[in-house]
C-alpha cells in the first residue's frame, strides 16, 4: 500500500515553485549545493507540530533507517536511446518504523537531476529540485500511524552530458545536511531522530 501524505505535506507540494539556482560548473564540487529548501524543511516541522509530542535533539537509534541511491550501469547505446536521462530508484533498505523523514542528494555537474517522481513508489514523498539540478531536498510523511515496511521512497532521474562515454562514471551522493544546515531526520512518531539515517551513494558507470 501506497503511504500517504499528510495535509501539511500535500500542501508543500503547492508551495514547492522552484529551488534557489547554484552557479553552473563543470567540475566536481565538494560543497553542498546552494539549493533553497526552506518550504520543505517549514512543511516537515509543521507535520512534527501537529502529531504527538517528541523529543529532540541528536539523539541515537537502536536501529538506523537506511536509505539507498540506486547504482546502475548503462551502455552508450541506451544513454543515446533514453536521451542520455538515467533513472534511479531511492530506496529504504532498512527501516526502524517512522511516521516522518527528510534527507537529500547531491547531483554533480556536468549531470544533473530533472525529476523527482514518486510516481508507483511505496510513499507519497515530496522533492524540491534546484533550479540547476545540481540537488534535491525531500519530505515525507504519514501523519502519525508507524510506517515499518521498506520500500520505494522516490525515482529522481539524472541527465547525464552527450559526450558521456564508457568509463566514465557520474555519482549521486547522499545528503546527511541541506544548504541551510539542517540534519536529515525522521521520526517514530515518539522521538525525532536527528542524523540517525545510514545513507549509500549511488553511482551511474557508463559502459561500452
Amino acid at each position: 500500500m501506497r503511504r500517504e501524505m499528510t495535509a501539511a505535506v500535500l500542501a508543500m507540494a503547492l508551495l514547492l515553485t522552484g529551488c534557489g539556482s547554484a552557479p553552473k560548473t563543470n567540475s566536481v564540487s565538494t560543497e553542498a549545493p546552494a539549493v533553497s529548501t526552506e518550504n520543505v524543511e517549514n512543511s516537515v516541522e509543521n507535520v512534527e507540530n501537529s502529531g504527538a509530542d517528541s523529543e529532540k535533539g541528536q539523539n541515537s537509534a537502536d536501529s538506523p533507517l537506511r536509505v539507498t541511491v540506486e547504482s546502475v550501469e548503462i551502455s552508450v547505446e541506451k544513454l543515446k536511446a533514453q536521451q542520455y536521462q538515467v533513472p534511479l530508484k531511492i530506496t529504504i533498505d532498512v527501516n526502524p518504523g517512522i511516521t516522518y523523514s527528510e534527507w537529500g542528494c547531491a547531483v554533480h555537474a556536468p549531470a544533473k537531476a530533472i525529476e523527482a517522481s514518486a510516481e508507483g513508489a511505496d510513499f507519497s514523498t515530496v522533492a524540491a529540485v534546484a533550479d540547476d539540478g545540481s540537488a534535491i531536498w525531500t519530505a515525507w510523511s504519514s501523519g502519525l500511524e508507524l510506517v515499518t515496511d521498506p520500500g520505494l521512497l522516490l525515482t529522481l532521474t539524472v541527465q547525464l552530458p552527450e559526450d558521456a562515454a564508457p568509463g566514465d562514471t557520474f555519482t549521486v551522493e547522499y545528503l546527511e545536511t541541506s544548504p541551510s544546515g539542517k540534519p536529515h531526520a525522521w521520526s517514530d512518531g515518539t522521538n525525532d531522530w536527528a542524523g540517525d539515517h545510514i545513507g549509500t551513494d549511488g553511482i551511474i558507470t557508463v559502459t561500452e
